[in-house]
């Protein structure tokens, strides 16, 4: 189990974005599973960490993309002069 979190947290670093965000939750959800099953080893702490940053990276992430969606939705009504 917690090779499992381990690799869930890479790939939350890996595929920052809404896929990392899913990886990053799993990661921790596992992670109480696995410290309350396995006891707390290396892989675990590791594995913890990376989906802590995976989680971080993906709420950046998300967070700009909707600001460049923003940012480029009302440039382009400023510039078809659709503003009121």
């Amino acid at each position: 189990m917690s090779i499992a979190v381990l690799i869930l947290g890479i790939a939350s670093i890996v595929c920052a974005g809404f896929p990392g965000l899913i990886c990053a939750i799993i990661g921790l959800v596992l992670y109480k599973k696995a410290v309350a099953k396995d006891g707390l080893n290396t892989q675990n702490k590791v594995g913890k960490i990376l989906s802590i940053i995976g989680l971080i990276l993906s709420i950046l992430t998300s967070i700009s993309c909707v600001a460049c969606t923003v940012v480029s939705t009302v440039a382009g009504i400023a510039e078809a002069g659709l503003y009121y």
